[in-house]
């Protein structure tokens, strides 16, 4: 099974970096432009085998 995980943020920075390691571990990243992710919408969420977890 291939791990999957969201990075918001991640074309700079903490982000960035946190993408490319993650990368680096072999692990699918998604990095959604911040006007395409709408966490409410699942849809706007595409990839894999994922989890969305939401902060209230």
């Amino acid at each position: 099974m291939t791990k999957t995980a969201l990075v918001t943020g991640a074309s700079r920075g903490i982000g960035e970096a946190i993408a490319i390691e993650l990368e680096v571990r072999g692990i699918l990243v998604l990095r959604p432009k911040r006007e395409d992710l709408d966490l409410c919408d699942m849809e706007s969420v595409q990839g894999g085998d994922s989890v969305v977890v939401m902060a209230a």
